[in-house]
């Protein structure tokens, strides 16, 4: 399992991307301080791999994020927003 470091860009929104994400990889985290209510998008080839979003308050703690909507268990297994 390896930690991928991400890259960012600004502009008129924040895009950020873990490039080549395989199998058991982790993202590195990715600290959005001022935005407690975020979109965003999955995209990739998934081959069977699921993306989880978890977040953190202190960083070491991590746990699946839940939606908006009130929908637990932010997994995805195909492209998602």
């Amino acid at each position: 399992m390896a930690t991928i470091q991400f890259s960012s860009t600004r502009d008129d929104a924040i895009v950020t991307t873990w490039a080549a994400l395989a199998g058991t990889d982790n993202g590195s985290p990715f600290r959005v301080p001022s935005s407690a209510d975020l979109t965003f998008q999955v995209t990739g080839t998934f081959g069977g791999a699921t993306c989880t979003l978890q977040g953190s308050n202190d960083g070491t703690n991590w746990h699946t994020l839940t939606a908006k909507s009130g929908t637990s268990g932010m997994a995805y297994t195909s492209a998602a927003v």
